[in-house]
């Protein structure tokens, strides 16, 4: 059984050795090619490898030739045209920009409660507010009321605006632009086009440019008539001429009272707050001739004037001095200068020449006070004032009372000079009689008492 088990394993040995070597037969014919295998997906990149060094920089190349020159541009022309006389730190614009003119423009501008007022078609507001309502007056451009019944304005390019309709009313002539914005501007003096305007020209401005709307050769007039009633066709009743103002033509235009002081007071006048002559009447007491005049009895009767009124371009001498670092172009700020002052007053260091704007405030003080004591003004609208304030006169009005025509004429010339805010000095002879004789009006008092009250004597 041993031997036969071995015998076994001998040859199943020899088996296995024979298939793992093979035996070397005779090498048979070749096989036909196999078909190509697919292609294998594509591997992942390589990792990038690191930069190599950065190369010589080449040679600089030659200098190119210079190209032709171009044509020079004017010399200064955005010096010329925009920066001198208006938009440089000391021009028209920032000089304009320090006047009433402007502030009244900017205070419409951000609350326009009343600019519908003043720029209505047909209001008198608009003859003096509107941008172009002075250009409507001098071009004869402006709405009479009663003009069917063959009345009309015979000195608008003059100044004037009020007259008497047929009925015997008062009335103002209107406005009949469509400007939106109560703006005193450039082109309200000014008449400016396509042909003179640098920002359409492009040309540098030069001085005398743009000309005046107001001529400055002709007398102006003021609404106060010379006798009551309806203006006669060659005009004997129909305002007052005043004399020429040249370049101050365009001030006079309006700064005025706006109201025909003859036809305006009567023999019995209802009075209100409302009641007077407008804000900024200058003109009347400048011209010497726009007050309520009294005659008889202890009143004088010849009113005066100053050598200011005889300025050759009236406001414009005192308000609009020639500026040197502007071209010699008057002053846009409007504001009086003392400079102009010296002139004739030399050694002035203030306009209190001589004290009299202190003893004229002193006296308007004293007529405030008579006032107050007769229960005629306001401040609030309603209340009677209780003390005499003793500034800022110009705030006064008139409460609802009923006055006679000398009461009504001193009252009248109470707010004429107060609203002028000038203490006299545009006309110091006439504002001081018109205020005495006002206060000898109200007081019943004489000359002698009244000079001891107000402190100067009759003019």
């Amino acid at each position: 059984m041993t031997h036969r088990l071995s015998a076994f394993w001998t040859v199943a040995l020899v088996l296995t050795l024979i298939v793992a070597l093979g035996c070397e037969g005779k090498k048979g014919a070749q096989g036909e090619q196999g078909l190509p295998g697919v292609q294998g997906e594509k591997g992942d990149p390589g990792v990038k490898g690191d930069p190599g060094d950065k190369g010589d920089p080449g040679d600089k190349g030659d200098k190119g030739d210079p190209g032709d020159q171009g044509p020079q541009g004017p010399a200064g022309s955005l010096d010329k045209s925009c920066l001198n006389a208006c938009h440089s730190l000391t021009g028209i614009v920032t000089q304009y920009k320090q006047s009433t003119h402007f502030h009244v423009f900017v205070g419409t501008w951000i609350d326009d409660g009343e600019v519908g007022t003043w720029t209505g078609q047909n209001r008198s507001c608009a003859t003096c507010h509107s941008i172009d309502g002075l250009e409507q007056r001098v071009t004869g451009t402006l709405s009479v009321n009663d003009a069917s019944n063959g009345t009309k304005l015979l000195h608008q390019k003059e100044g004037q605006i009020g007259y008497v309709d047929s009925t015997g009313k008062y009335s103002e002539a209107g406005y009949l632009g469509n400007a939106t914005v109560a703006a005193v501007y450039c082109t309200t003096c000014h008449k400016v086009d396509q042909s003179n305007d640098p920002h359409k020209t492009g040309k540098p401005y030069a001085s005398g440019d743009w000309k005046l709307q107001t001529p400055t050769d002709t007398a102006q007039y003021i609404e106060k008539s010379p006798a009551p009633g309806f203006p006669n066709g060659d005009g004997t009743k129909s305002g007052t001429q005043i004399n020429n103002g040249g370049k101050g033509n365009t001030c006079i235009m309006c700064h005025r009272s706006r109201k025909d002081v003859t036809n305006y007071i009567t023999d019995s006048n209802k009075l209100s707050t409302h009641w007077g002559p407008h804000e900024g009447p200058q003109v009347e007491v400048y011209s010497g001739k726009g007050g309520y005049e009294f005659s008889g009895g202890n009143f004088v009767g010849t009113y005066n004037s100053s050598f200011h009124s005889t300025f050759q371009d009236a406001c414009v001498t005192c308000h609009m001095p020639k500026r040197a670092d502007n071209m010699d172009i008057g002053d846009h700020s409007f504001k009086p200068q003392l400079s102009a002052c010296v002139s004739c007053h030399d050694g002035a260091t203030n306009f209190d020449v001589n004290g009299k704007v202190t003893e004229f405030t002193n006296a308007m003080k004293k007529f405030e006070e008579a006032l107050v004591a007769k229960g005629w003004i306001t401040r609030d609208g309603t209340t009677p004032l209780a003390t005499a304030p003793g500034s800022d006169f110009e705030l006064d009005e008139p409460l609802s009372v009923t006055l006679n025509k000398d009461e009504a004429g001193a009252m009248y010339n109470w707010l004429l000079i107060a609203r002028s805010k000038d203490m006299g000095v545009h006309n110091p002879k006439y504002a001081r009689q018109l205020l005495f004789d006002s206060y000898m009006a109200i007081t019943g008092l004489d000359a002698t008492q009244t000079a001891l009250d107000l402190g100067y004597a009759r003019p």
